[in-house]
């Protein structure tokens, strides 16, 4: 209840995709919904990129690495 407050009225998630994300949490999926979740929170500089999520290395295990691919969008890769 408190995820879907929060990506709907926060995020101004659509409906829609609130509940592939909450139904990717309830079947214990965690790691799609954070996918599904980054393809929403970038999918602007990705359409500007002309690349999709399927382009991206989306098979994250820790925070640091959704953190790593969201850097790379914005500033390329480090050096």
């Amino acid at each position: 209840q408190n995820l879907r407050k929060y990506l709907a009225l926060n995020k101004k998630m659509a409906s829609q995709d609130v509940q592939q994300i909450i139904d990717l949490v309830k079947n214990n999926h965690y790691q799609l919904a954070c996918r599904s979740y980054f393809n929403f929170q970038h999918k602007n500089i990705m359409q500007k990129k002309n690349i999709n999520i399927d382009m991206i290395d989306s098979q994250w295990s820790h925070p640091n690495e959704y953190f790593d691919n969201s850097y790379k969008l914005y500033h390329g890769d480090k050096k």
